[in-house]
């Protein structure tokens, strides 16, 4: 059963990922920074921050704090996004039921 429950998991995420991409790019679009800066300020490759936007890449916890000072957001609402999207059954532990769109999409 549990093996189940991770194998339903890994397909929440892999739906999820896109949307977390989507969900990127319009905080970095909204402070108003290019790929190469938003690299450049975080100390990542640039190839990370396309890989991320496009879906493929999961954000580095480790970077939490510093992609949410670029983006103009607490630390805290941009972790707590990011494993929404990333650990949903995480996410539901701690916070609750996802959001009625990601529940949608599950």
């Amino acid at each position: 059963m549990n093996a189940i429950k991770c194998v339903i998991d890994e397909n929440r995420i892999q739906r999820f990922r896109p949307r977390e991409g989507k969900w990127f790019h319009g905080l970095r679009h909204g402070a108003q920074v290019t790929r190469r800066e938003l690299a450049e300020q975080v100390d990542v490759d640039i190839e990370l921050v396309h890989a991320i936007e496009r879906g493929s890449a999961e954000v580095p916890a480790a970077l939490y704090p510093d992609f949410a000072a670029v983006f103009g957001v607490t630390a805290h609402e941009f972790a707590k996004t990011c494993l929404m999207y990333e650990n949903p059954s995480a996410y539901e532990v701690l916070f609750g039921a996802l959001p009625r769109e990601l529940r949608e999409a599950a």
